[in-house]
């Protein structure tokens, strides 16, 4: 299936490109998840997005975004290493170290919640079996769901409306 993009984030400053990445449905949007490295140039400058290849596999996806990158320069982005040129992403142990310090106990557990209880939509009354099968049928982030599911959030922007969670039991 062709539901893969790669896209550039570029300063609203200057056009410069600092970011290239892969992703599906509103990824190339999301502010969340993202390194701090980002976060700061975003702060700084803003920023806008650019779908530049659309309609591919993933390992396609994977390999224009090295590829990219490899043209752009490392030096000249803010991604997180790469790990041999396969596409795949990977953080320093010394930044693994600077995050396990830095995040709450559980939290990791809690972003990748796999336990399979049903979750519900309460503004479309809809009922999912899973965060992952809610995240995938609503394209929006597992994790900005699991966050309202536990309160880290109060809602989830899901084009112009705000949604909410909650486990079923």
């Amino acid at each position: 299936m062709n539901k893969f993009y790669v896209y550039s984030h570029v300063k609203k400053t200057d056009g410069k490109c600092f970011y290239i990445g892969k992703g599906t449905g509103r990824r190339a949007w999301y502010k969340l998840d993202r390194n701090q490295h980002w976060k700061n140039i975003v702060n700084k400058h803003d920023f806008e997005t650019i779908i530049l290849v659309n309609n591919i596999s993933e390992e396609k996806a994977f390999e224009l975004e090295a590829e990219f990158c490899k043209q752009i320069g490392y030096k000249n982005l803010c991604n997180l290493n790469q790990e041999k040129g396969n596409g795949a992403w990977t953080r320093s142990e010394e930044t693994k170290q600077k995050l396990k310090k830095s995040k709450p106990n559980g939290f990791k557990q809690l972003v990748s919640d796999r336990n399979g209880k049903q979750v519900q939509c309460v503004e479309l009354n809809k009922t999912f079996k899973s965060v992952k099968e809610a995240s995938e049928y609503l394209n929006i982030n597992p994790r900005s769901i699991i966050n309202n599911i536990y309160k880290r959030s109060k809602s989830v922007k899901y084009f112009k409306q705000k949604l909410t969670f909650k486990y079923l039991l």
